[in-house]
Formats: structure tokens, sequence, C-alpha cells
């Protein structure tokens, strides 16, 4: 489960880095990408319904120090950042 959820988060990352890097944003890709990545990500929500006491597959955060007592944003947030660019009005500047 693990692995599903850091895969499809690094394909998001990966195209939507191409997508900055080009300004062309393959959105079929990236939406598909996304898609899976919440699929993953609801599969684990499930399980943390299901067995709350079962320890966690994951925990969307980078870190936690003294400098980020809540955690640093994790995989899930660089997601976001994306998940807008897979409508047509999801371009670099749209607001």
């Amino acid at each position: 489960m693990l692995a599903r959820i850091v895969a499809a988060g690094w394909r998001v990352m990966g195209l939507g880095y191409t997508g900055d890097r080009t300004g062309e944003y393959d959105r079929a890709a990236l939406a598909a990408a996304v898609a899976d990545y919440d699929g993953a990500q609801a599969s684990a929500g499930a399980l943390r319904i299901g067995a709350p006491l079962s320890a966690s597959p994951y925990l969307d955060v980078y870190r936690w120090d003294d400098t980020y007592p809540q955690g640093q944003p994790g995989l899930g947030a660089s997601v976001d950042q994306y998940r807008n660019r897979t409508s047509a009005e999801g371009r670099p500047g749209a607001t």
C-alpha cells in the first residue's frame, strides 16, 4: 500500500516537474497519476478506519523535529501542487 502511494506521488511530481520545465503539461497522464495517488490514499484511509489500532502505513509528513513540531508537509502537499494542472484551466499563472 505504501509503495502504491509513493509510486503514484512520484509520478505526479515527475510529470509536474516536466510540465514546469517545458510549460506543457500532459494533463491526461497527470490526472491518471493523481487518481492513482488518491486511490492509494483512500485504501490506506480505509485500513485506518477498519483497523484503528494498526500501525499507520503512511503518515503524510516529511519529518518531525524542533523546527516542524507538527511535521513538515509531505508527499501529499507536492501532489496537491499539481492537482489543479489536470484541467484546461490549471495553467501556470492561471488564477
